[in-house]
């Protein structure tokens, strides 16, 4: 068995002998090293082979055109990048450093994936089968507008590993579809770029008791998958885009937007300065703390749950945009805006205001209850009144739970207007502005 070297660096085709440090064309009995330093390119434009073959150029590419290559050991990439796009016969493939690129589901061969503080980057939509072995930090990623599939048979992760989704400018979508395999925890999940979306459960059994960090215009899609996490952190965006799921979170410190069939467990303390609007509501375990400094909008029937000793402290926007009767049995201290456009919020782990309250507040057996407006309500008993004035000035109330007008006190006349007139007439039933009547 011989070992080949790449002479010098100029780019030209793998089948050029005269590149070779042997003056010949590697064969299949030989160990193959491309490492001149500089820039260039190897290109393989024909069928081509190696007993073994290592890349390590690190301003190096190897692009494989229309040829392919049968390598009975092992592809290692230690630096630089190799594009393969062809389907070729791989051992297996360690990815130590740089990047491998590839384009065709075929391209890495059928042995085992050992990616190892490097980047795996899919070129087009494609599904990676390989064994997958992930140690060290590890980024794997799609190309913008490309959609890789990861359905390894076992994946296995080495102790303190760290996982990278997407990168600068490769912004495509990696869907982890990975079976369910004995794993060590990752030491931490970066969604960098692009979008990492669970199916089938894997997210639950690769990612759990992992911290994860979301950055600003990324996407974690849990998909109906449940997650139970150290921590959450960074600015972008979380979405269950499947059936309604629950994630357990000991600590968070996110800045990004929660939506979907989400219900959030928080087991520690929280702070969130985003917009929360997703559906499931929230539960609140121990004496865990959630803070609000951004938008928590509860669009359901939701709930927030919890012992008294736990608390959510909003110095944000804590409003209620949708369904009717939401309960909040957690300690609730409000130093920002409340605001219930829709249904009502029941406070009944005990409520503190330090802030604005946008609703009808009343209170019973300890309980304080918040509901949306009712339009022209003067004397608060949820009902719409109307209010009339006459020609001189003179403005009275009906109130639409009696039977007489009260009040009658002066107000600027109304220029052209011979009698009493109603200036405010809302529908009980609809709650907005029907016909202005006037009346001799």
């Amino acid at each position: 068995m011989a070992a080949i070297f790449w002479k010098s660096a100029v780019s030209d085709n793998w089948n050029v002998a005269a590149d070779w440090s042997a003056g010949a064309v590697p064969t299949s009995a030989d160990d193959v090293t491309i490492a001149a330093p500089g820039s260039y390119t190897v290109t393989i434009s024909a069928p081509d082979e190696a007993s073994a073959l290592t890349f390590d150029a690190l301003q190096g590419a190897l692009q494989e055109n229309s040829g392919s290559l049968t390598v009975a050991d092992a592809l290692t990439v230690s630096s630089g990048l190799v594009s393969l796009n062809e389907a070729n016969t791989i051992g297996v493939v360690i990815i130590n450093g740089g990047t491998l690129a590839f384009g065709n589901s075929r391209a890495l061969g059928a042995g085992t994936l050992d990616l190892s503080g490097a980047e795996l980057l899919a070129t087009a939509n494609e599904t990676l089968s390989n064994v997958l072995v992930l140690s060290e930090s590890s980024t794997i990623a799609a190309e913008h507008g490309t959609t890789l599939t990861e359905k390894s048979p076992g994946t296995s992760v080495a102790a303190g590993s760290t996982l990278n989704i997407g990168a600068l400018g490769q912004d495509g979508t990696i869907v982890w579809d990975a079976a369910p395999s004995t794993s060590s925890p990752f030491t931490a999940i970066t969604v960098q770029a692009g979008t990492l979306k669970g199916e089938a459960g894997a997210l639950f059994f690769l990612f759990a008791d992992s911290p994860i960090m979301v950055a600003a215009g990324a996407t974690l899609d849990l998909a109906g998958n449940s997650l139970v996490s150290t921590d959450l952190t960074g600015a972008g965006s979380v979405i269950d885009s499947g059936a309604a799921e629950t994630w357990v979170l000991d600590a968070a410190n996110f800045s990004g937007a929660i939506s979907g069939a989400l219900s959030l467990a928080f087991e520690g303390e929280a702070s969130l300065s985003g917009l929360e609007d997703n559906t499931g509501g929230a539960t609140l375990d121990g004496s865990a703390i959630v803070a609000n400094t951004g938008t928590y909008d509860i669009v359901a029937n939701a709930n927030i749950s919890g012992a008294p000793v736990s608390s959510f402290i909003n110095n944000g926007l804590f409003e209620k945009t949708g369904g009717s009767v939401s309960d909040v049995t957690t300690n609730f201290i409000n130093g920002g805006a409340l605001n219930v456009l829709s249904g009502s919020v029941k406070f009944s782990g005990g409520f503190t205001n330090h802030g604005v309250i946008h609703g009808l507040v009343t209170q019973s057996g300890g309980v304080t209850t918040i509901s949306a407006a009712v339009p022209s309500d003067f004397n608060g008993d949820g009902l719409s009144d109307i209010l009339w004035q006459n020609a001189s000035g003179q403005a009275s109330i009906w109130e639409m739970n009696a039977n007489a007008l009260i009040g009658g006190g002066g107000s600027a006349p109304t220029p052209d207007q011979a009698g009493p007139r109603s200036v405010a007439a809302i529908s009980t039933a609809t709650g907005t502005p029907t016909s202005v009547a006037e009346h001799e």
